[in-house]
């Protein structure tokens, strides 16, 4: 009898088994013919006796392949129709809500993408759903994002970030960075943007093969897109593109395409940037994506403007002014249209010239927080007005832009504030969640009339249970304030004692050598002539330069010191530099480019300067293998001017990256080879930040050290 059990239990075990080596089979298909081999298992009577679980997994398996297809609304009536005929509350349900909701997204329709992640939230309540429960949270920033709800968006992530970095699959973690890094940019924190980037960027790439990384190299270009940093930025399209294309995607080729585009015409390349945007032009053909291509339409018209070709370029707008003005939902692109009408308008005619379709944009930008497009608009309606001799509205838009970027700076103090109390709100959520409790107590008392003294009793119990709670919090977090300024301090007196401790080793070093050398000819033991006295001169000169280094340094951090800037005329500065830099290099190759404009006037102290240049490019020299290669380059972005100097090999390591600008800092590798004292790179930083500029070093393509320093200009 139990023999006959287990082999009946065998018998019936058996269609599962099959039907899961059957969907593995399929999966391994090609997309096409494993939509075709889904949907006739969808579609077999047989289909609905399948454990839940292999049903879901067709289920989502087929809607994925719709949607990656470009098919994604395929994939709404199999997903709506299976959720409405099966109403379970199974956590397996809300990954098939997190598929539907993708569908929406990728559709625009975003109201209904978030309800359907609201309902998904639902089974995602207990600890062990904790994976669908970032899922979902990651793609309800995604729906903010494109609904320029933007500080919505970074407050859902950051409550959520602690939840992701506690969690060991870091998948979830990397996608709540990239969508910070995202939502960030669009509120033109740039900086903090990029730093989550580089952070999703590195857990990424130890988790991902490299194929996987194209979406990766993407938010990176867009970063340094934002930041000016126009070589970069196409570097990183590139390695995205080179990937796209491996997967065959024509939607991400397209869009690496176009950003490709968009850089190459920052850099000026214009007709690469239309060869570029034309390719993504054919991709999205091929992908039947209407939106994107109103989208290449939009930017080759800012090409062709660019070229002053504006009958290609009054064509183009038209394409992309039918599509975007005929959906409601894309009043960003909507902006840009009325931009480049404003421009075709002003190139096209003569002063006076209308503000109408400038008004339109500056209407959207200032409705929807489209701050850098606002600011773009702004300055052509100063230049509008400039031309129209209407200098009260000129002075009065001059006074509009300063007050936004004053704006803009301050929104960013108050992201690193909300960072950095991200605990503390959890503990107001927390709070809060108690008040509505003792409102409902109250409001229970009130309908319970009988048991009114009880009910009062325990609210004042609660009441005084809270302020006790609240008073013991305050002093807690005030002894906890007093600790970390006592911690504070005791830091700094560290810090100062190791920098004492330093200064004292790299001083006992060369006074040891000389001391034991003077010792070695009194006695005899070393010859007094003129190869040791040299010996000596040459730890004296060492000292000699250790001490004025240290001095100089000292005297740049004086709140006495004062630079002597004066105007100058960038261009024409580094023409007279470029004969002694390249003496300074002579033993490597060396390369100079200065793509400044000959106005081009800056407040600088010109022999601190040249101090740095000079420090900079002899350190590059320095510590190059010959023969090598040094560059350096200076060009206008826009944030301001931007010297780089690069250098081959060898390079530094990624733990060094941060500390070569600390005082008497030298990395223990091949690069240092105990040359220079430490202080040097230490002067630079002090010398750019009095300038009011920043400096900042990375690796290099050419293999060796990158050192870049942005200027701001300042009118």
């Amino acid at each position: 009898m139990c023999r006959l059990i287990v082999v009946l239990l065998l018998l019936c075990s058996i269609p599962a088994i099959a039907d899961l080596q059957q969907l593995d089979a399929i999966k391994l298909k090609p997309r096409e013919q494993r939509i075709t081999l889904l949907e006739q298992t969808l579609n077999d009577a047989q289909f609905t006796t399948y454990p839940l679980d292999y049903q879901l997994s067709y289920i989502r398996t087929l809607a994925n392949d719709y949607r990656d297809s470009g098919n994604a609304q395929k994939a709404l009536p199999i997903l709506q129709q299976y959720l409405a005929t099966n109403a379970l509350h199974e956590p397996q349900f809300g990954y098939l809500y997190l598929s539907l909701a993708h569908s929406y997204y990728l559709l625009q329709q975003y109201d209904e993408a978030e309800k359907t992640v609201q309902l998904g939230l639902s089974f995602a309540t207990e600890p062990q759903h904790t994976n669908l429960h970032l899922l979902l949270v990651n793609r309800l920033g995604a729906i903010y994002h494109n609904t320029g709800r933007y500080e919505d968006a970074i407050k859902l992530l950051l409550n959520n970030l602690p939840l992701a970095e506690a969690n060991s699959n870091q998948r979830y973690l990397e996608g709540l960075y990239s969508q910070l890094g995202r939502n960030l940019e669009r509120l033109t924190h740039y900086q903090q943007a990029l730093e989550f980037k580089l952070k999703a960027f590195a857990i990424a790439k130890a988790i991902y093969p490299e194929e996987n990384l194209a979406s990766s190299y993407y938010g990176l270009g867009q970063s340094y897109l934002d930041l000016a940093l126009y070589p970069d930025a196409k570097f990183y399209f590139q390695k995205s593109l080179e990937l796209d294309l491996l997967k065959n995607d024509p939607l991400d080729i397209g869009h690496s395409q176009m950003k490709l585009s968009f850089s190459e015409f920052k850099l000026g390349n214009l007709e690469s940037a239309i060869i570029f945007a034309e390719a993504a032009r054919g991709s999205f053909i091929t992908a039947n994506s209407a939106r994107d291509q109103a989208w290449v339409e939009l930017n080759l018209s800012t090409i062709y403007l660019d070229k002053q070709q504006l009958q290609q370029a009054q064509n183009a707008l038209q394409k992309a002014q039918l599509y975007f003005f005929a959906k409601d939902a894309e009043v960003n692109m909507q902006s840009d249209v009325w931009y480049n009408l404003a421009r075709l308008r002003h190139l096209s005619t003569t002063p006076p010239f209308s503000y109408d379709e400038l008004d339109k944009a500056i209407a959207i930008e200032t409705e929807h927080g489209y701050i850098t497009k606002h600011i773009r608009s702004l300055a052509l309606k100063q230049q509008f007005a400039m031309a129209n001799q209407d200098l009260s509205l000129a002075l009065e838009i001059s006074l509009q832009l300063a007050a936004i970027r004053q704006r803009v700076h301050e929104q960013a103090i108050e992201l690193q504030r909300s960072i950095a109390l991200s605990t503390l709100e959890h503990n107001r959520k927390d709070l809060t969640i108690t008040q509505l409790e003792l409102e409902r107590i109250k409001q229970q008392r009130l309908v319970e009339q009988q048991k009114q003294q009880q009910l009062l009793a325990l609210f004042v119990f609660v009441i005084v249970l809270l302020l006790s709670l609240i008073i013991t919090a305050i002093v807690f977090y005030r002894r906890k304030l007093e600790q970390r300024e006592k911690d504070y301090l005791a830091t700094l007196m560290t810090q100062k004692d190791n920098l004492f401790s330093d200064i004292s080793h790299d001083l006992r070093t060369p006074l040891t050598a000389l001391s034991l050398t003077i010792e070695a000819v009194e006695c005899g033991l070393m010859p007094a002539d003129s190869d040791t006295f040299k010996k000596l001169s040459g730890k004296v000169v060492t000292l000699t330069t250790l001490v004025e280094d240290i001095s100089e340094l000292a005297r740049l951090n004086s709140p006495d010191f004062k630079l002597k800037s004066e105007p100058v005329n960038v261009f024409a500065y580094l023409e007279e530099l470029k004969d002694s830099l390249s003496l300074m290099v002579k033993q490597h190759q060396f390369t100079f480019r200065n793509q400044l404009g000959n106005g081009l006037i800056l407040q600088l102290d010109k022999s601190r300067m040249t101090q740095v240049l000079f420090n900079l490019i002899t350190n590059s020299a320095k510590y190059t293998h010959a023969p090598g290669q040094v560059s350096f380059s200076a060009e206008v972005t826009e944030r301001g001017v931007y010297f780089c100097i690069e250098d081959t090999s060898p390079g530094v390591s990624d733990a060094a990256i941060p500390k070569l600008f600390e005082r008497l800092y030298r990395e223990d590798s091949a690069r240092s080879q105990g040359k220079g004292n430490g202080l040097g790179l230490a002067i630079v930083k002090r010398i750019v930040s009095l300038h009011g500029g920043e400096v900042w070093a990375s690796h290099s393509p050419l293999g060796g050290l990158k050192v870049c320093i942005i200027f701001p200009i300042v009118n």
